[in-house]
């Protein structure tokens, strides 16, 4: 991990932050055409852990016990993200979803501080900011509750649980082997997504008749999305901390909403207000406050390295 500079591992997670951040797009066109949320996860945990099952065998790289105990704590919690996340898309938009998920970059910090790290002034400030972005993004004027949804509440859960994986990652990639780590997760997630699909009686396959999109966009979400992302993530983000990786992260949902907007995506070519727009704006604002502060506008030390 020391042989990696700084700004490979910075450009690493961007890279991971716009894959994941093509992924919004991605599976709204997925829901749409059919595939139901369980079998979307399942599907493409299952396909992400193949692939890294594979990267594991030429790497050599063992499982020991602290990689499937540590692994599968957050291959946990990772689940109930993603089931959060995937069932919540349906009933918002992907530039919504991708920017209230983006949240979790101000929930990470604040985690951090409850696990003993004092919470910085800076961190309150943005997250008293980001819920004026939020806001402002949801907002529909005459819409029930102001325009905020079922599927917009879900996502915000799920920006909250994907904070608690980022700290679990933190904590973790450093002891053990980062592309074991990833692929224990990867995989616990897979095998939840398919015992709650036995639970339920629901089918793995998407619909019988699916076009060739549909599996295309699957193979996306497995090895770009799941297997390079998660590897990414696991392998690089120990060398910059929970805190700034966070912050990476949080142009997520930036890529998620300039793929959404050009119409690129398959059935997938949303439109936001200008409120909407101010909003988003609102919240990017805010996660960089929460991790720059007063080094944004040239008042105080800039820190430099890893940060949790």
């Amino acid at each position: 991990m020391s042989k990696n500079p700084h700004w490979v591992a910075s450009a690493s997670i961007l890279l991971a932050s716009l894959i994941w951040g093509a992924s919004f797009p991605v599976l709204r066109y997925l829901l749409e055409a059919g595939v139901q949320p369980l079998a979307l996860i399942a599907a493409r945990f299952a396909v992400g852990a193949a692939g890294l099952a594979v990267v594991l065998v030429l790497t050599r790289t063992r499982l020991d016990l602290r990689a499937l105990v540590q692994g599968g704590v957050i291959g946990l919690v990772l689940a109930v993200g993603y089931w959060f996340q995937t069932d919540g898309i349906r009933f918002t938009t992907s530039s919504k979803a991708a920017f209230i998920t983006g949240l979790f970059v101000l929930f990470t910090p604040l985690l951090s501080a409850m696990l003993g790290q004092p919470a910085r002034g800076r961190h309150v400030a943005g997250a008293l900011l980001a819920v004026v972005g939020l806001l402002l993004l949801v907002r529909q004027p005459g819409a029930p509750l102001g325009g905020w949804t079922r599927g917009d509440g879900e996502n915000l859960v799920a920006a909250m649980v994907f904070a608690v994986q980022i700290v679990l990652i933190a904590r973790f990639a450093r002891a053990t082997p980062p592309l074991a780590l990833a692929f224990v997760q990867i995989a616990v997630v897979a095998v939840a997504a398919m015992a709650a699909l036995v639970a339920t009686g629901q089918p793995l396959r998407p619909p019988v008749h699916a076009p060739a999109g549909v599996w295309a966009a699957l193979g996306f979400l497995g090895l770009a999305a799941t297997a390079l992302a998660f590897a990414i993530q696991c392998t690089m983000q120990a060398r910059l901390g929970a805190t700034e990786a966070a912050v990476l992260f949080s142009l997520e949902p930036v890529f998620a909403t300039l793929l959404a907007v050009s119409g690129w995506a398959p059935g997938v070519h949303e439109h936001l207000a200008p409120i909407q727009w101010a909003g988003a704006a609102v919240l990017v604002g805010a996660a960089l406050w929460a991790e720059r502060g007063p080094a944004l506008i040239g008042i105080g030390p800039r820190r430099a390295g890893p940060q949790t």
